[in-house]
């Protein structure tokens, strides 16, 4: 199965400041629990959607990444 992973990060998106803010099984379910941390605008919906990544947030010291992750799976 496959879900999408939600994470705040610092302004560089590095792998370390990553935060979890929840697995969700679609991607606007994933943008709606970002919502809830800050003001999405248009460019960064857009971005999420097509990158996986909020860049460039003017104002702003921290991004949020949306991952595909599978889950279910031995290793």
């Amino acid at each position: 199965m496959m879900v999408f992973a939600a994470y705040r990060t610092d302004a560089w998106l590095s792998y370390a400041s990553r935060d979890l803010l929840g697995l969700y099984t679609t991607q606007e379910l994933a943008i709606q629990r970002i919502e809830k941390e800050t003001e999405l605008s248009e460019d960064d919906k857009w971005n999420l959607i097509n990158l996986g990544q909020t860049q460039c947030r003017q104002d702003e010291d921290e991004n949020f990444v949306i991952e595909l992750t599978e889950i279910d799976v031995d290793l």
